[in-house]
């Protein structure tokens, strides 16, 4: 979705970072190679399925209830943000 952003924010004529920041969600590896490079916020997939693979065990096998569970993410930072504006 970010890529397709940072493309149809283009072909209206604004430019990323300039005019527009982009972030995706979900650390890609295409990210690395766009144009600018896309900052992105990396998530940990196979932690990721791992825990939901658990959750839904337990579930199925009625061990334990649905739980929500929140996972460290870390940001690759790219060339998609533009400077702060006051």
């Amino acid at each position: 979705m970010a890529i397709a952003a940072m493309k149809a924010l283009h072909n209206v004529g604004f430019s990323v970072p300039e005019a527009c920041s982009v972030v995706a969600i979900d650390g890609i590896e295409i990210s690395q190679y766009t144009i600018p490079t896309l900052t992105t916020l990396v998530q940990p997939q196979e932690t990721l399925g791992e825990e939901a693979f658990k959750t839904l065990l337990d579930v199925i096998e009625g061990t334990a209830p649905n739980r929500h569970v929140r996972l460290e993410t870390s940001l690759r930072e790219g060339e998609t943000l533009g400077k702060a504006r006051s």
